[in-house]
């Protein structure tokens, strides 16, 4: 193998690299003119004739004389074969002594037994090889078949024609090889699409089919093949179980990188765990093992790395990312460069990073804090030109300035303990209905292991907010947490919100239900439907237990209708949006590409559970706190916790947009 790599290294030095047409014409014309009267420039096999001369394949029939129509003998394949392996055969002329028809002193002998040992070259029954016979079409694609699997090597798929027309006539012993050569591109048939395999193989053939090989293998050797429409090639997909983000996360990212390779290829990855006894042709998402630590050590936010390693065991891609986008950047990176005629190769020696502008990177965006420390699942009534604004342990801040920045006083506690609370009190929501205010929230009842959904109202925004529901009025035996209200187009109320992760639901999947709010607001009055889930989300990484919590229905005034619901990317925390078709709450949901809300989007920090609100300037605005700190023990030395924050939004083709100028 190392011969021959240096001898394709210095062949493919000697000629420029150019794409041979379909038709079989290799314009590759060298840079000297060839000695030979009987090969013009404008022939089609000129190219390769000057290749394979220049590189020592070939040679003339005299000083002037190529002579590119006439047949070629098996034992000139022999020897051709023999000069592209850089073999020294006068070591195997004592292989030929099995043939009776080849003599002692034949200047083919030692081809003939080199191309015998090396199984390229097979001899008849009667105990003939047959050395001076002319070389079929047929035998050709044997012989170089049997050579490519003498070497080892992996030819690339770069089929230029469709299949032979003349293929089912040939179902014979050499109809495998005619389509290997056929897919690889080294053999073509005639104008009529046939490959005729009886006829003998002319000298201007058989040289631009070895120079085809000597490209092919030469390329092979110098990537990595990932993939392949043509090939029953088994490309690996290494996941570690130990991976920093957790197998179910890391199991997603491998998912999607299948199904971007498969859309790409029409051939699926087939991932396996992580062995490394086992190197084959892999790709290695970055993980715990000592090279993806080191790939990823350089690697800052919004940035990608591609890398190989190649060593005598294998090649492996490793895939180096910060977050979920650079991530899905680098894959498609990789597709966009690197996909060819049905094959996904890369270099061997390939080493790439890339820096990925976040989707508001250097525009012109504010993001407004408000100063509110440790508040979570932020919930924003305007009444009265006053800024209320209620969140996690039913506390409210108010805010009288119009200033969104504050400063807003509290916390006030609003809500009076109802007799059967038993823990927790979660992300209250506020409306004001007919004269009242109603607040919609979560808590652990005693008597009862899961969370439950309850209303309490009071007479102002202010509180105090007393329990009106005859308890929980979910239904479901799980956690169901993140109540919000949205009025329909007909004026009706409908409840919306999460079946927490980790429930014991028939499958196991978190989702956002609806069901429709009596007039009342104290009880449902229709079965709870399935709007959406994670799982399967173009952003989220989602597993069979996925996050999908913190709804918000919008409807924009194109009639349009959107959820904004909150889950985790490759960054943390993040809102993403959802769709209905019809503008009905029992739509079909569809989520968009992006979120609305990511740490990936910004660079800044993450967040989540978010709400969309007019305020007072008329502007549309989203909340969500951020970052996603739950305990004062994950506070950093800054002293941040989770702190509502603004960013101005527009509506527009039937979504929401950070409102920011173009």
């Amino acid at each position: 193998m190392k011969r021959i790599v240096s001898l394709l290294i210095c062949a493919v030095m000697l000629c420029a690299t150019l794409p041979y047409a379909a038709g079989g014409a290799d314009d590759r014309s060298g840079s000297s003119r060839l000695p030979f009267d009987d090969v013009p420039e404008g022939a089609w096999f000129y190219g390769t004739v000057a290749e394979a001369y220049e590189s020592g394949l070939v040679k003339g029939r005299s000083g002037t004389v190529f002579a590119p129509g006439d047949n070629v003998t098996r034992a000139e394949v022999a020897a051709m074969l023999s000069r592209l392996d850089g073999a020294d055969v006068r070591e195997y002329s004592g292989y030929a002594s099995a043939f009776s028809d080849v003599t002692e002193g034949s200047w083919y002998r030692g081809y003939v037994g080199w191309a015998a040992s090396a199984d390229i070259l097979r001899g008849y029954p009667d105990g003939t090889v047959r050395p001076g016979a002319d070389v079929t079409r047929a035998e050709l694609a044997a012989m170089i078949a049997r050579y490519v699997d003498r070497i080892g090597a992996e030819l690339p798929a770069d089929p230029k024609t469709d299949s032979f027309s003349d293929s089912a006539s040939f179902k014979s012993w050499f109809s495998a090889a005619a389509e290997e050569m056929r897919v690889a591109g080294l053999l073509n048939g005639y104008k009529n699409g046939e490959m005729v395999p009886s006829s003998p193989a002319t000298r201007a053939e058989v040289a631009t089919v070895l120079v085809r090989l000597a490209r092919s293998v030469e390329t092979a050797e110098s990537t990595v093949l990932l993939a392949s429409a043509y090939k029953n090639t088994k490309a690996m997909l290494i996941y570690d179980k130990d991976f920093e983000i957790g197998v179910r996360r890391y199991e997603a990212l491998v998912e999607n990188l299948i199904d971007i390779v498969k859309e790409g290829t029409g051939y699926e990855l087939t991932p396996y765990n992580d062995n490394l006894t086992r190197r084959k042709k892999e790709i290695v998402l970055a993980c715990s093992r000592p090279e993806s630590e080191a790939l990823c050590a350089g690697i800052g936010p919004m940035e990608f790395r591609v890398r190989v390693v190649a060593d005598e065991k294998g090649a492996s891609l490793l895939l180096g990312y910060s977050n979920h986008f650079s991530y899905k950047n680098a894959v498609r990176w990789l597709v966009s460069n690197y996909l060819r005629n049905g094959e996904l190769r890369v270099p061997r020696d390939l080493d790439y990073s890339e820096t990925v502008p976040g989707r508001y990177e250097g525009k012109d965006y504010t993001i407004i804090e408000s100063g509110v420390n440790m508040l979570r699942d932020p919930f924003i009534l305007v009444e009265n030109g006053v800024y209320y604004m209620y969140g996690t342990g039913w506390v409210m801040y108010k805010n009288t300035t119009g200033d969104l920045s504050g400063p807003w006083d509290g916390p006030y506690y609003v809500v009076e303990k109802p007799a059967d609370f038993k823990a927790d009190y979660w992300a209250p929501e506020v409306y004001k209905h007919n004269g009242k205010y109603w607040l919609f929230t979560s808590y652990i009842a005693v008597g009862s292991e899961f969370h439950g959904i309850t209303v309490f109202s009071s007479d102002s925004p202010e509180g105090p907010f007393r329990l009106v529901s005859d308890g929980i009025i979910t239904t479901h035996e799980s956690d169901n947490i993140d109540a919000t209200v949205y009025f329909d187009k007909n004026g009706d109320p409908w409840l919306a919100y999460s079946l927490a992760v980790g429930c014991p639901t028939t499958d196991g999947l978190g989702r956002i239900y609806a069901a429709r709010l009596a007039d009342d607001f104290k009880s449902l009055v229709s079965e709870p439907i399935a709007l959406f889930m994670a799982y399967g989300s173009p952003w989220a990484t989602t597993s069979r237990e996925s996050l999908c919590e913190g709804p918000f229905l919008w409807g924009l005034e194109d009639g349009s209708l959107i959820a904004i619901w909150s889950g985790l990317d490759d960054c943390g925390y993040a809102v993403g949006i959802a769709r209905s078709d019809n503008g009905e709450v029992t739509g079909n949901w569809v989520h968009e590409e992006i979120p609305i809300f990511s740490q990936s989007l910004t660079g800044i920090y993450d967040g989540g559970h978010g709400m969309i609100f007019r305020g007072l300037d008329g502007e549309l605005y989203l909340t969500v706190h951020a970052p996603n700190i739950w305990d004062a023990s994950m506070i950093g030395p800054d002293g941040r916790g989770a702190m509502p924050i603004f960013i101005r939004l527009r509506e527009e083709n039937g979504t929401v947009v950070w409102d920011i100028p173009e």
